[in-house]
C-alpha cells in the first residue's frame, strides 16, 4: 500500500495551521510537531493570536525560531549519543602496559580528612558514596598507617614514603620511555592556528582577554605559576577546546554589544548560527577525541586523556554559561558524568597502587607524569609540593580538576545525590602540613579559592551536607530512617559550618582593620612579592566576603534537610536574614555572579517582602545577567515565590532547583 500524501485539513493542530503545514491530526500531538519536537496546540477555540494580522506573524516568528533551536538540539543529541557510550566504553586494559615507564607504586600518602579517600570498590558507572542498610556509609578511608608510594617527579623522583618530590639535589632523570613520550605531547603541532581567520581570532582573543575573566575572575596564577599562558597553549593544541572557546566568546560579544549597538534579526541570526556551528564543531571534535581514546586506552596516554577530561569539563561550563540555548539543561548532565568517568578512569590507571581494600590514590603522580621530559626548568616547589613554573597540562590538569570537584558539589544539591567525587575530597582538597623531603608543605593539593574564589573547608562541608540529603532520601525510602542519627550527623556538620564561620569573620574583621590603617598606594617590592611562589598569595577581601555567603547559605541548606521546607523557622531565618546582609554589602554588583547558588537557596526562602532586592541584584547586572546562570537562579526563585504557601515540610531544596523543569547547575 502507498502512503498517501497528507491532505490540508481544517481539523489539524493550530501549530501546523499556523505553519501552513499538513497535519495528521494525531493526539494529543500531531506527528510533524512531535518530529520537530516543538509545541502541539488543539483547541475548539481559535487562539488569540491567530488573528491574521501582527500577533499571527509575531506567533509564526515565534514558533519559526523554535523549529530552528530544536533542530539545533537534534544535531547535538546525534553527536552525544556517540560520545556517551564511548565514554562508558572506555578501556584501562593498556593502564599497566606503560607500567615499566614510572616507578612501581607500592601505596600512598593521603589527606587527614575524616571518612575520605577512594573507594577500592568504586567503578567508573558508579558513584564511590554509598550507604549500607544500617545508614552508615560503607566507605573505608585510607590506612594511616599504609606506605606511601614512589613516583618520578618531573626532572627528579618522588622520596620513598612519601608523595612529594625530593630536594632538587637528588634529582634524576626521567625514565626514557615517560621522557620521549612527554617531549613528543609537548611537540604537538599547534593544531589550531593555521585553521583561524581573523574573525576566529578575534573571538580567540576576546575569550583570552574578557570571556575566561568573566567566567573566573579569581583564577589569577603568580608569574612563577607561569600565569595563564597554558589556557592559549591548550586552545591551540586541542580542537575540542578551542572551538568550545569560540563558541563561548560569540555568545559573549552577542550579549555584551547588544544593548550597545542596535542589532538587526540579520545579526542575531549571525551570532546564533555562529555559535550552534561552532558548538557542532566542539562535538564533532570531541566524539573523535573520544573513540581515539577508547581504542588506544586510557592507560596508554596521560596527556592526551587528560586533555579530553578538560574537553568536556570545558562543555560543561558552555552548557552552564549559555542558559539559553534548549540542550542547556538536557546536555551539561551528560557532559559532568563524562568528565566524572574521565577522571576516575586517569586516576585508576595513572594515579594509584594496590588492589582492593589497599587501593590508594596518589595525586602527584598525575601531574610528575605529565611534567616528565618537560622543557620547563624546575626553580622549585609550591607550598602544596608541586614544582613550578608548571608546564601547560601540569597547570590545565589542575584548573579542571578543582572545577570539575567545585561543579560536582554544586549539582549534587540539584540532582539530590551524594557528590561522584566526594571521596577524592580526602587526598585533593584537604590541608597537608608537615615537612616532606626536606620541603615545608602546609595547604591542600587544590585550591579551589584561587579559581572560584570559595575556601576548600566550605565546600567540602556543603559536599557532607548533600551527601547527608541523599543518605536520608535513600534510608526513607527503604523505609529505615533513623532521625536520630540524621540530627547526630546534622549537629557535627552544622558545629563545624558555624566555627568556620566564626573564623571567616574574624579573617574578615582583620583584613578590614589592616586596609583602613595601609595606605592605598603599591609599592614596586610589594607587586613583585606577589609573584614569590614561596610565600602565599594574598587573597583579597572578596574571597573572604564570598566564603562567607557560601558558609551560611550551606547552614539554610543543612536546615532544610533536617527540618523540611519550614521559611520561618527560627534557626533558618537567621541563616537567610545573615546572607542577606552579606549580599547587600557585597564588594561590588558583579560580586554577586561568584555566589548564585548561595543567592537562589536565600532567595528561595525570601519573605515576599525581600523578592525585590533579589530581583534589583539580577536587574544592576545589565544584559551580562543572561550569561552565566544568575538569570536561570532568579527564574527558579520566581518559580518557588509562586507557590509560596503551597509548599509543604516535604519539600526539599534539590525541588526548587528543579522547578524550572529540569535540574539548573549554578555555578
Amino acid at each position: 500500500m502507498t502512503n498517501k500524501p497528507l491532505a490540508r485539513s481544517s481539523d489539524g493542530c493550530w501549530t501546523c495551521r499556523l505553519r501552513r503545514k499538513k497535519c495528521d491530526e494525531g493526539r494529543p500531538r500531531c506527528a510533524v510537531c512531535a518530529a520537530l519536537e516543538i509545541s502541539c496546540l488543539y483547541s475548539d477555540e481559535k487562539p488569540e493570536w491567530m488573528d491574521g494580522g501582527e500577533r499571527q506573524a509575531k506567533k509564526a516568528d515565534e514558533v519559526k525560531a523554535e523549529v530552528k533551536k530544536k533542530g539545533a538540539w537534534r544535531r547535538e543529541r546525534k553527536y552525544l549519543t556517540g560520545i556517551e557510550p564511548g565514554i562508558e566504553e572506555l578501556s584501562m586494559a593498556d593502564a599497566h602496559q606503560d607500567e615499566a615507564s614510572r616507578a612501581a607504586p607500592t601505596g600512598t600518602g593521603t589527606g587527614t580528612g575524616a571518612h575520605k579517600g577512594p573507594s577500592s570498590a568504586s567503578s567508573s558507572g558508579d558513584s564511590p558514596q554509598n550507604s549500607t542498610s544500617d545508614g552508615t556509609s560503607n566507605n573505608t578511608p585510607p590506612s594511616s598507617t599504609s606506605e606511601p608510594a614512589a613516583y618520578p617527579a618531573a626532572g627528579g623522583m618522588y622520596i620513598q614514603g612519601q608523595h612529594f618530590p625530593a630536594p632538587a639535589a637528588t634529582h634524576e632523570a626521567p625514565s626514557a620511555a615517560a621522557a620521549a613520550a612527554a617531549a613528543a605531547a609537548a611537540s604537538v603541532t599547534l593544531v589550531g592556528y593555521n585553521n583561524l581567520n581573523e574573525h576566529d581570532l578575534l573571538h580567540l582573543t576576546n575569550y583570552l582577554d574578557y570571556v575566561f575573566p568573566f567566567l573566573f575572575p579569581f583564577y589569577r596564577p603568580p608569574l612563577l605559576h607561569s600565569g595563564r599562558a597554558w589556557l592559549l597553549i591548550l586552545l591551540m593544541r586541542k580542537r575540542t577546546l578551542l572551538h568550545s572557546a569560540l563558541s563561548l566568546s560569540t555568545y559573549f560579544f552577542a550579549v555584551a554589544t547588544e544593548t550597545l549597538i542596535p542589532c538587526h534579526e540579520s545579526c542575531r541570526e549571525h551570532n546564533r548560527s555562529g555559535l550552534e556551528k561552532q558548538h557542532e564543531l566542539t562535538l564533532k571534535e570531541l566524539q573523535n577525541d573520544v573513540a581515539v581514546v577508547n581504542q588506544k586506552g586510557v592507560g596508554s596516554d596521560l596527556v592526551e586523556s587528560a586533555r579530553i577530561m578538560e574537553s568536556i569539563v570545558q562543555l560543561v561550563v558552555f552548557e552552564v554559561a549559555v542558559t539559553r540555548r534548549v540542550t542547556s539543561a538536557e546536555s551539561w548532565m551528560v557532559h559532568l558524568d563524562g568528565a566524572f568517568v574521565m577522571f576516575e578512569q586517569i586516576m585508576e590507571a595513572h594515579g594509584s597502587s594496590g588492589e582492593g581494600d589497599t587501593r590508594r590514590y596518589c595525586w602527584h603522580a598525575i601531574t610528575a607524569q605529565l611534567g616528565a621530559g618537560s622543557q620547563m626548568p624546575t626553580l622549585g616547589f609550591t607550598p602544596s609540593g608541586d614544582p613550578f613554573p608548571s608546564n601547560s597540562d601540569q597547570a590545565a590538569m589542575r584548573f579542571f580538576t578543582t572545577l570539575l570537584l567545585f561543579a560536582d558539589v554544586v549539582s549534587a544539591t540539584a540532582l539530590e545525590t551524594s557528590p561522584r567525587l566526594f571521596n577524592f575530597h580526602g587526598i585533593l582538597l584537604d590541608s597537608i602540613s608537615g615537612n616532606f623531603g626536606g620541603f615545608e608543605i602546609n595547604g591542600p593539593q587544590l585550591d579551589l579559592e584561587s579559581v572560584v574564589g570559595v575556601k576548600n573547608d566550605v565546600i567540602t562541608l556543603l559536599a557532607q551536607v548533600a551527601d547527608l540529603h541523599a543518605w536520608k532520601k535513600e534510608m526513607a525510602k527503604a523505609g529505615s530512617l533513623s532521625v536520630v542519627q540524621l540530627v547526630t550527623r546534622a549537629s557535627q556538620i552544622e558545629t563545624l559550618i558555624r566555627g568556620l564561620i566564626a573564623c571567616l569573620e574574624q579573617e574578615r574583621e582583620n583584613n578590614c582593620h589592616n586596609n583602613n590603617n595601609s595606605q592605598h598606594t603599591m609599592e614596586p617590592i610589594n607587586f613583585i612579592s606577589q609573584y614569590n611562589v614561596g610565600l602565599p598569595i594574598v587573597k583579597g577581601s572578596s574571597t573572604e566576603w564570598t566564603s562567607l555567603v557560601w558558609a551560611h547559605a550551606t547552614l539554610t541548606y543543612l536546615s532544610t534537610v533536617v527540618s523540611g521546607w519550614q521559611p520561618s523557622c527560627p534557626e533558618l531565618r537567621a541563616s537567610v536574614a545573615a546572607t542577606i546582609a552579606l549580599l547587600a554589602a557585597a564588594p561590588a554588583p558583579a560580586c554577586v555572579r561568584s555566589v548564585v547558588w548561595p543567592f537562589c537557596v536565600t532567595g528561595c526562602l525570601a519573605l515576599p517582602e525581600e523578592e525585590g532586592f533579589f530581583r534589583s541584584i539580577v536587574e544592576a547586572l545589565g544584559p551580562l545577567s543572561s550569561f552565566g546562570t544568575i538569570a536561570a537562579a532568579l527564574r527558579v526563585m520566581e518559580g518557588v515565590w509562586a507557590r509560596r504557601g503551597q509548599l509543604g515540610p516535604e519539600w526539599t531544596m534539590a525541588e526548587g532547583l528543579r522547578s524550572v523543569g529540569t535540574a539548573v547547575m549554578l555555578f
